[in-house]
């Protein structure tokens, strides 16, 4: 994925913050109603996707929220966003290659 895709949030996932923690369900996915944790640095990746900020840009979010060079989150924020597409939870602007 490039750092100029676009995650945004898929329309029909519902999810909640519960102290400090996101809950997430995805009734499109292939487990229709399964109730996905976050882990606090994945909530924290998901309070930046809007569906307008790209994936370099989630990056320095997080870098700045966690006050660490943005090389320390490059990859975990990658491997989360992966993650979270294959949960059916984000959907993407545009394609990112390695789908």
């Amino acid at each position: 994925m490039s750092g100029g895709c676009v995650p945004r949030r898929a329309a029909d996932v519902a999810w909640t913050l519960v102290d400090g923690r996101v809950y997430a369900v995805a009734p499109a996915g292939p487990a229709p109603f399964q109730v996905v944790e976050f882990s606090e640095t994945g909530s924290s990746i998901w309070a930046y996707i809007d569906g307008v900020a790209s994936v370099s840009e989630l990056v320095d979010e997080v870098a700045t929220e966690w006050q660490v060079e943005t090389g320390a989150v490059l990859e975990g924020v990658r491997s989360f966003l992966r993650q979270l597409r294959s949960q059916h939870l984000v959907e993407w602007d545009p394609a990112p290659r390695d789908a």
